[in-house]
């Protein structure tokens, strides 16, 4: 059994048989599985964490900046900041990684827009090391537990999420299509076959399946899912149970997976949820409002 959230603007909610909205008012904007529970971040400002008895106790806050998104990994939690920051949460503190401050290339990461660039995705693979997507500014790789970084991937491939499988291969969702590192980030390949377009803003690996939400660009009207039987194989769009299209992107960290169970939310307020790695799909939610984050754990709350 696996259970599926959806952060929306007035709570997490759970979605099944055991449906019920957790941080009842809050705008839940970043949620990351962990053992009997989850960590939440809320009005990009709050860092709250749920206990096994689906109480929830809220453990920081984030000040001065814009809390992104988070991860639970073995060097702690890591929280990813507007300004292209990185946060470790530690006995109910938020503290500056300022290791993270010395990633060689730091000084030419950007914007399209002007503004300061953010951390938008935190993994980790089987063997700890840590991949940080800053947008824009590429991939960012600590072997150390975050001691040292080096860049991994040009920063004008604008990734905008980064993900480890539980065989250390890589996959990043960037604006040139899938970008697949079989080597820790040493070097990259973009898949691009059957996209009907190559901008892709979030992705998730259910066992050798990948799925990528791709579009024809930022301000799309044609935004579809895809799914592919291995690392690196073909991608095929994933039609069963879903619209034609979807009138937005499938945006970072809304699209999921844990096992055979998939999900992902739409910014129409759709949750679409698949239990045979994306073949089939069926809508599970239509709330008001976009959804802005989802989540699945094998885990209860």
């Amino acid at each position: 059994m696996v259970t599926i959230v959806a952060g929306r603007s007035d709570g997490l909610h759970e979605v099944g048989a055991r449906a019920r909205v957790h941080l009842g008012g809050r705008d839940v904007t970043a949620v990351a599985p962990d053992a009997g529970g989850w960590w939440a971040i809320t009005g990009q400002h709050e860092v709250w964490r749920s206990s096994a008895d689906g109480s929830w106790e809220r453990v920081t806050t984030v000040e001065g900046l814009q809390a992104r998104c988070l991860a639970v990994t073995g060097a702690g939690v890591l929280v990813g900041t507007s300004g292209g920051h990185l946060l470790r949460v530690d006995e109910g503190w938020a503290e500056p990684l300022e290791s993270f401050e010395q990633v060689p290339g730091r000084e030419g990461w950007y914007t399209p827009w002007g503004g300061p660039p953010d951390v938008r995705s935190v993994a980790e693979d089987p063997d700890g090391r840590l991949y940080v997507n800053v947008h824009v500014g590429g991939v960012a790789r600590s072997s150390d537990a975050g001691l040292r970084w080096e860049p991994t991937i040009d920063i004008d491939a604008d990734v905008h999420q980064v993900l480890a499988d539980a065989r250390g291969r890589l996959v990043a969702a960037t604006a040139r299509g899938l970008a697949v590192s079989f080597d820790l980030g040493d070097s990259w390949v973009f898949e691009t076959a059957g996209l009907h377009g190559n901008y892709l803003r979030s992705a998730a690996v259910a066992g050798d399946t990948v799925l990528v939400g791709a579009s024809t660009g930022p301000a799309t009207r044609h935004a579809a899912v895809y799914r592919s039987d291995g690392i690196g194989g073909a991608l095929e769009r994933c039609r069963r149970g879903l619209p034609e299209w979807f009138g937005a992107n499938i945006d970072t960290h809304c699209l999921a997976a844990a096992g055979s169970a998939t999900a992902f939310g739409t910014a129409d307020g759709q949750l679409f949820v698949s239990a045979d790695e994306g073949r089939s799909w069926a809508l599970a939610a239509d709330g008001p409002g976009p959804v802005r984050c989802v989540g699945i754990s094998p885990d209860r709350l």
